[in-house]
């Protein structure tokens, strides 16, 4: 830490006091009646800062005064609020403000400095600086993954050996390397040190502009702080998937942003044969770098068919970045079941109890006493008839032709060399987590018949089961007829 203590009494010409704008505060000893100040080693007052031009003004003290006088900065000198040329100098009045590019100074001396204060200079056992240090930043912009490099530049003013420790605090540790963290430098030397920065090729590598401080420590705990500056450019990468079905229709696309700047994009669905309606929640999705989110897609088809087959279709989304680059697709499949699929079962079901409750009511009728005839007081007289009961017979429910669900089939044509394969769900679709292979059933095996059919892929498929628990869909044959049939119809 830096001493505390009175000021010399041999500073005759007074103490700079500078202001950086990130609020460091650092004194400088006037040594000599005219000087100049900038950020270069060479100057009499150096300021390590990037406002501040190489050779920035010219300090002159005469009968107890100081005029200042701007030597060509890019970013000007300033008096109070006006600005000094480069042709005369200007009169400082007392303890008048100052501005060197971003930087803010004022000058004190026994009369301008208030009565009882003590000041915190850097300097030696003899009052004299001991260490400056400049830093070059990196001229061309930085892509993230690559590497770049600055120059720390430090001088020892002191007139002993001092041990000079190099830090970045302000960036992540994984981002730069200090290529000599440690210095020993005799007294007037001076030594440049290489920093490598390498941000990574990941979202939180912002682009843009990114401020970093490099502190140097001296053996005595003294530190001086120089600001650096570099660009970060941008990079473009996302990640699109797409999830479900949750329920029978409802889908969850991801879309993550993996770039270093924020991206608009733009989201579409659709199907080859435009047989699909599509609910998105968001078309358009504006994400910040690392940004994730979920949008809820609902599908159905667009004409519905309560008494037709169950379908299985395929459709795909894809994600747009706005502003050009390549797109990215997720597909999946959708399943139609056709809610009424089996009405001629249920019809048939319905015209068995009909005719059954028809009976009963006959056969009830036939039993009721005549509410028509008689009535008088004398009954009237029965003819016995002998007659003969016929026995009945049961007639049979008649069975369905073809196949059909609680029906059974047998397994034919197997591949050569193969049996027909069962797959989770009725789709040859590679990638696709439906077309799995559950198992295999040879010819002459017998299986029953539990839902179907199903039209996809260009064949016909049924779901079937067998004896010995294996369950899934396979195949009856090419919807076009043509080609073997793999199943026929076990009576």
């Amino acid at each position: 830490m830096a001493r505390r203590q009175p000021r010399p009494a041999y500073m005759q010409y007074g103490i700079l006091r500078v202001t950086t704008p990130d609020g460091q505060v650092r004194e400088y000893p006037i040594e000599n009646p005219s000087l100049t100040l900038g950020r270069s080693l060479d100057n009499g007052i150096t300021v390590d800062h990037v406002s501040v031009s190489r050779r920035h003004a010219h300090l002159k003290i005469e009968d107890g005064k100081l005029q200042v006088q701007d030597i060509g900065s890019a970013t000007g000198t300033f008096v109070g609020s006006q600005r000094v040329g480069t042709t005369e100098f200007i009169a400082v009045a007392g303890s008048q403000v100052m501005r060197f590019g971003d930087c803010e100074a004022r000058w004190l001396t026994e009369a301008t400095a208030p009565e009882g204060t003590s000041t915190s200079v850097v300097t030696g056992a003899e009052g004299q600086p001991t260490i400056a240090v400049s830093l070059a930043s990196p001229s061309q912009p930085i892509s993230p993954g690559s590497a770049t490099t600055a120059t720390v530049t430090v001088h020892n003013r002191g007139k002993t050996v001092d041990q000079v420790a190099l830090s970045i605090p302000d960036l992540p540790a994984a981002w730069v390397q200090v290529r000599r963290p440690t210095l020993s430098l005799a007294p007037g030397a001076r030594d440049e040190v290489t920093i490598v920065l390498q941000p990574p090729k990941k979202s939180e590598s912002t682009a843009g502009e990114h401020e970093f401080a490099v502190a140097a420590t001296s053996s005595e705990g003294r530190e001086v702080r120089v600001l650096g500056r570099f660009t970060m450019l941008p990079f473009d990468d996302f990640k699109f998937a797409m999830k479900g079905p949750q329920g029978k229709s409802q889908y969850t696309i991801s879309l993550q942003n993996l770039g270093n700047a924020p991206a608009d994009y733009n989201v579409s669905v659709a199907d080859d044969d435009d047989e699909l309606d599509y609910e998105l929640a968001d078309e358009s999705v504006q994400l910040g770098p690392g940004e994730e989110r979920n949008l809820v897609l609902k599908v159905a088809p667009k004409k519905k068919n309560p008494f037709g087959r169950d379908r299985s279709y395929r459709f795909t989304s894809t994600a747009r970045p706005a502003t050009g680059g390549n797109p990215a697709n997720a597909s999946a499949n959708f399943r139609y079941t056709a809610p009424l699929k089996n009405w001629k079962y249920f019809l048939g079901a319905f015209l068995g109890i009909s005719v059954l409750s028809a009976g009963a009511l006959m056969a009830r009728a036939g039993s009721l006493p005549d509410l028509f005839g008689g009535g008088g007081s004398s009954p009237t007289p029965t003819v016995a008839v002998n007659t003969t009961t016929e026995p009945t017979t049961a007639l049979p429910t008649p069975t369905p032709d073809g196949f059909h669900v609680g029906g059974s089939a047998e397994i034919i044509n197997s591949p050569t060399g193969d049996c027909l394969r069962v797959r989770q769900g009725p789709t040859l679709a590679g990638g696709d987590p439906q077309s799995a292979i559950v198992g295999r059933i040879c010819d002459g095996q017998v299986v029953n018949i539990t839902d179907g059919p199903v039209e996809s892929d260009g064949f016909l498929w049924w779901q079937v089961a067998t004896d010995d628990g294996l369950a899934g869909w396979a195949a009856e044959g090419q919807t076009d007829g043509t080609g073997d049939r793999f199943m026929k119809v076990k009576n």
